[in-house]
């Protein structure tokens, strides 16, 4: 075979795997971003209701940064000033410590 011949066999070969590996890929980026999607779902809502004692914690209210130590009116997962987040948020009715952005309570 000449270097002209293995050349377009090679992109042929390739092309096809790619071919038959867009639908598992597709798949799995479709399942990522429904996770995402998901995990951000206190977010949206704004609440996040306390497993231990049920009380609903506001997720936008005054908080002080964990990082930074500013305080701010505003969401308790951002802070604008040092631009960190934060997964875990602390209940206002019993002080347990709640995960926020992973999508586990």
């Amino acid at each position: 075979m000449n270097k002209i011949t293995a050349y377009i066999a090679r992109a042929i070969a390739e092309s096809l795997l790619y071919a038959l590996a867009a639908p598992w890929l597709l798949l799995r980026w479709w399942l990522a971003r429904r996770a995402a999607w998901r995990s951000l779902a206190p977010v949206r809502r704004g609440t996040i209701t306390c497993p231990a004692c049920e009380t609903e914690n506001e997720l936008a209210r005054i908080a002080k940064c964990q990082v930074c130590g500013a305080t701010e009116a505003g969401s308790l997962v951002y802070c604008s000033f040092c631009r960190t987040t934060s997964s875990t948020v602390t209940c206002t009715g019993c002080g347990s410590t709640l995960r926020v952005l992973d999508g586990k309570r």
